[in-house]
């Protein structure tokens, strides 16, 4: 019996805190719906409607300039594709040619090789 009771109790607790809280709502919505002209926001919906379609052209116009950049990108990836070829082929009918300088003389091929090797234990010290 006494648990129905507290049962009881917290339903009617639990009424009551939900009664008060629509209480408050009503209210606040009688409050809002006197203070909104339909109206002024008709005018409100329209103007945000056309700040938006505003936004949306300049967006679509930046798009259009990024993608214009993508075409000249894809055009310079052509062309340099078709000098790679040509290249190729050019390297291919010359043969293997190295693209170390040639030394002045042997004393600068010493000073090289020397330079490189500090440069290597300078890599390895890493």
């Amino acid at each position: 019996v006494s648990l129905k009771v507290e049962v009881n109790t917290k339903m009617a607790a639990a009424t009551s805190t939900i009664t008060t809280a629509m209480g408050g709502a009503t209210k606040v919505m009688t409050h809002a719906n006197a203070q909104m002209d339909p109206q002024t926001m008709r005018a409100v919906a329209t103007e945000f409607e056309k700040q938006s379609m505003m936004m949306d052209d300049k967006n679509e116009m930046f798009e259009d300039a990024f993608q214009d950049s993508d075409e000249d990108q894809e055009a310079d990836d052509v062309v340099n594709q078709l000098l790679d070829e040509i290249g190729i082929e050019t390297a291919a009918k010359i043969g293997s040619v190295s693209s170390h300088a040639v030394p002045a003389s042997k004393a600068q091929a010493k000073e090289d090789i020397v330079v490189d090797d500090d440069m290597l234990q300078r890599l390895a010290a890493l």
